[in-house]
């Protein structure tokens, strides 16, 4: 008798406990890197959206419909055209986080969700960049490849190399004090060297040396710039290849480019509008990178109707030329020198352009 007795009341306080400490559900938050699952005691009559307050940092709004999820812990919808998507066994909640039925044993899943394609497309491109290949371009730095990477604010490790100025071209000093800069580094001494050295040559490595020199806080190079937009003026624009009209369009689109050139933006505009499908070279990662990266500059929406071709944009034909581990080819062969870089840095920008950024720079950093 007294052991049947000491069972029943054993019985008696498992249950007693059991009901005092509720049952459970799981919360499971999927971002690009995590997934983290939490298991959750809950009461009767509270709601999954206070369990995920109690759970998670949550960031929220308050909406007529109720409150709208920006982030759970590391998850957030941080970019225009994604939302956090929430189901309930693995099927779409059928209400709001703060109304759905919550039941013992149910698991809750936090993910994001797209509504727009091409914002989707751009950030999944940079993820896989960023995960595959940015470790690489820390290590070995390239000028596209690191400025895509100052724009995303990742540049832990990047140290820029030491350079000579006295050894250096025209070219090698516009690379190193692009990457100083990026370093916020001083870079007088490739200053002074690039005035000594730089000279008209071609209208491509001209406006990048005009942008370089725009960099600088004072006036060095203030020559350059003058013969560079006179030269400009004198050029023949419709005998110029599109990348080189690209880079010409950077250059006239930089904040600090000269006034009185919105004729030449405009003509240069018009140009690349007709010709960027009549690359030399034929379609091109590199090339649509550069048409990309200068129309956004010049605060036009690459995939504008009068830049669709064969039923495509001309995002989605720098898209096409995209890997599953964010490299891009060049046309058919994975090229990480030269297309990834500025194909990436191009994605940055769009990036920035769906986020709000009217005309975003490629050479203007935040």
């Amino acid at each position: 008798m007294k052991k049947l007795f000491s069972l029943v009341t054993i019985l008696f306080v498992f249950f007693i406990l059991a009901a005092c400490q509720g049952e459970t559900i799981t919360i499971v938050v999927v971002d690009d890197e995590n997934i983290l699952e939490e298991e959750v005691a809950f009461q009767e009559e509270t709601s999954l959206f206070d369990l995920l307050k109690e759970t998670f940092e949550v960031e929220y709004v308050e909406t007529d419909h109720g409150p709208m999820i920006l982030g759970v812990g590391p998850l957030t919808a941080e970019h225009e055209g994604s939302f956090i998507l929430f189901e309930k066994n693995d099927e779409s909640a059928s209400a709001g986080v703060d109304a759905v039925n919550v039941s013992p044993g149910d698991t809750f899943r936090f993910s994001l969700g797209w509504y727009d394609d091409d914002a989707r497309a751009v950030h999944e491109t940079i993820r896989a960049f960023r995960k595959n290949h940015a470790a690489d371009y820390i290590e070995k730095p390239q000028r596209e490849a690191v400025l895509a990477l100052a724009h995303l604010d990742e540049l832990e490790g990047f140290v820029p190399p030491e350079d000579d100025a006295a050894e250096k071209d025209a070219n090698a000093l516009v690379n190193a004090i692009i990457l100083r800069h990026i370093a916020e580094e001083a870079s007088d001494d490739l200053y002074a060297a690039l005035v000594d050295k730089a000279v008209l040559v071609h209208p491509y490595p001209d406006a990048l040396i005009r942008i370089v020199f725009s960099l600088h806080e004072g006036s060095l190079g203030g020559e350059f710039s003058t013969k560079w937009l006179d030269d400009l003026r004198a050029q023949d624009l419709d005998e110029i290849d599109t990348d080189t009209l690209s880079m010409i369009l950077l250059a006239l689109t930089h904040e600090t480019a000269p006034d009185g050139t919105e004729d030449l933006q405009d003509e240069v505009l018009s140009l690349i509008f007709a010709n960027v499908y009549d690359n030399e070279f034929g379609h091109n990662a590199a090339g649509f990178a550069m048409a990309t990266m200068a129309l956004l500059a010049a605060g036009t929406d690459p995939r504008d109707e009068g830049l669709v071709h064969e039923g495509e944009h001309l995002l989605g034909h720098l898209l096409s030329f995209a890997n599953e581990d964010g490299s891009f080819n060049y046309q058919d062969e994975t090229d990480l020198d030269f297309s990834t870089p500025q194909a990436v840095l191009a994605l940055v920008m769009m990036q920035k352009f769906l986020d709000g950024t009217e005309a975003p720079h490629p050479f203007e950093l935040p």
